[in-house]
């Protein structure tokens, strides 16, 4: 059983609400203490022998983060695992950020489009209903490995796995297509 305190103290420790607690919690120090409402509130955890509760809660997200460090059958230690057991995925697994990812959003958005073959190009507006066909100029279904990889005006020479690292090449690539159909929404 937690007190109000205790719950949930590790995540909310630094909201801009957490005096209000802390007003509650003086005054049941006071209560416990047998101390008048004018004693100064540094005495409070002394006299009622509780540690502060700034300290409590502290030692709350210290507890917490040592528990998940040391639970081997967290849900994000199983993604893990399942993500590398994929023998067709190129992107490594994410736990930090990806290559590119304090690139102007819609730099970054275009990159993860193309990163995942997935995005607003004509075949998918076809799909949507918001483009009259699903072909490039060139007859072919424009979708982003084509505009990519196949297209002989927007094909990209140099390794594919540069957009997953994120060159100055493939970021250059992208800002040319930036007339193709691979702008984010912005």
């Amino acid at each position: 059983m937690f007190s109000a305190d205790e719950y949930c103290a590790s995540v909310w420790l630094n909201s801009s609400h957490v005096h209000k607690v802390d007003a509650q919690l003086n005054n049941t120090m006071r209560m416990i203490a047998g101390v008048i409402q004018s004693t100064p509130k540094e005495w409070l955890p002394v006299l009622s022998h509780i540690p502060p509760p700034n300290l409590r809660r502290i030692n709350a997200l210290i507890g917490e983060y040592n528990k998940i460090q040391q639970n081997q059958n967290l849900p994000i230690r199983s993604w893990q695992q399942e993500w590398s057991a994929k023998q067709n995925i190129s992107i490594p697994c994410i736990t930090h950020e990806p290559p590119g990812f304090h690139l102007p959003r819609k730099s970054r958005s275009a990159l993860n489009r193309v990163r995942i073959e997935h995005g607003r190009c004509a075949n998918a507006m076809h799909k949507w209903g918001k483009a009259p066909t699903p072909f490039c100029e060139f007859g072919a279904i424009q979708a982003v490995r084509h505009i990519v990889k196949e297209c002989p005006r927007t094909a990209y020479s140099a390794k594919p796995e540069n957009f997953l690292t994120a060159t100055p090449e493939s970021i250059a690539y992208l800002q040319f297509t930036e007339c193709l159909s691979l702008k984010s929404f912005d």
